[in-house]
């Protein structure tokens, strides 16, 4: 079973919106002081989110922070 996590729900609705593939750059992890590997993780669903994560990726996304992880 292949089941879409919350913030993976979350990329996919800011593709559609900005019409172009999420490619996160150096700027984007420095904006949002999550690490690469860390980030990734979270998108697969490996580790959770943390509270101040959760906030700047709902912030970056501009969605509600229960969108992530729900």
């Amino acid at each position: 079973m292949n089941t879409e996590t919350p913030l993976q729900r979350q990329i996919r609705a800011y593709e559609a919106k900005s019409l172009n593939p999420f490619k996160p750059s150096r700027n984007f992890f420095n904006k949002v002081k999550i690490g690469q590997k860390r980030f990734w993780k979270i998108v697969r669903g490996d580790d959770s989110l943390k509270v101040s994560e959760l906030e700047v990726l709902a912030s970056y996304f501009n969605c509600n922070s229960i969108d992530l992880i729900n």
